[in-house]
């Protein structure tokens, strides 16, 4: 199926976007909150709700106390090692947690750490005891093919499971409307179309899949990613498979899907 280009969402749109995100994040978090530490935590979102965009910021190392730390250049490797599991500790214990999805020497963490990270300005709101504000490496440097397959299994995942409330986040903004300004939700015609596409399978239900290695220079240009799915019964081994294809768009700091073929169904 073909649709026409809209009018993309606006920065502040996408920002507001974010925030939504960040609101739900955060009302996860409160139903999982021990009263003791529930008004820590209500104090802490009412301060954040009266931040904005010129208040002063501060940054990690002011945040988790200024704890001292050795360049990475006198370090030997056994010692970058004992240095960044300290220095992880240690803002840890203060509510700053940094994840890592790939695979990195313990040199590139702790130099980022050392020589960056702790740099980045923040909101001056220490974490409340017992919960965690998540930082992601690759959100400094991205790392575009781990990305891209993320993309890709969380689309695959949320199609086998008819889940597409929040497919529009994968899905490029042509893809989507806003029935009100602040609320992006898929396009009748675009989620008719992948409801009809996994009805089209039945008896089989999507089992499994294979993405390989995307073709991705930088995120300047577009990109692809070859798939390989495999259908079968519910509960059972799969019976056949078909090639798909996906192709992609960067748009708004995030890559975004603008092209689904599975088999003979397209989406585009």
């Amino acid at each position: 199926m073909n649709l026409p280009d809209e009018t993309p969402l606006t920065p502040g749109e996408v920002l507001h976007a974010d925030n939504e995100v960040k609101k739900l994040k955060a009302e996860l978090a409160l139903e999982t909150t021990p009263p003791k530490g529930l008004d820590e935590w209500l104090a802490y979102l009412d301060a954040h709700d009266t931040l904005g965009p010129d208040t002063p910021k501060i940054s990690v190392h002011e945040l988790v106390g200024q704890p001292a730390y050795r360049p990475a250049d006198e370090l030997s490797d056994e010692e970058t090692t004992r240095e960044l599991d300290r220095l992880l500790g240690v803002l840890a214990s203060k509510g700053i947690v940094l994840d890592v999805w790939e695979e990195y020497p313990n040199g590139v963490i702790y130099q980022f750490l050392t020589e960056e990270f702790l740099f980045h300005q923040t909101d001056n709101l220490p974490v409340p005891k017992g919960a965690f504000c998540h930082f992601c490496y690759e959100d400094f440097h991205p790392h575009h093919p781990s990305d891209l397959r993320r993309c890709c299994d969380e689309f695959l995942d949320e199609l086998k499971s008819f889940n597409f409330d929040a497919m529009w986040v994968r899905l490029s903004e042509r893809f989507c409307e806003r029935p009100e300004p602040h609320h992006i939700v898929l396009k009748p015609a675009v989620e008719k179309a992948l409801r009809r596409y996994v009805e089209v399978l039945a008896p089989l239900t999507i089992t499994g899949w294979r993405v390989e290695t995307p073709d991705v220079s930088d995120d300047k240009n577009p990109a692809s990613a070859e798939v390989t799915l495999y259908l079968g019964l519910p509960e059972q081994p799969a019976v056949q498979s078909e090639t798909g294809h996906f192709a992609f768009v960067h748009e708004f700091g995030f890559w975004s899907i603008s092209r689904v073929q599975l088999g003979d169904w397209v989406l585009e």
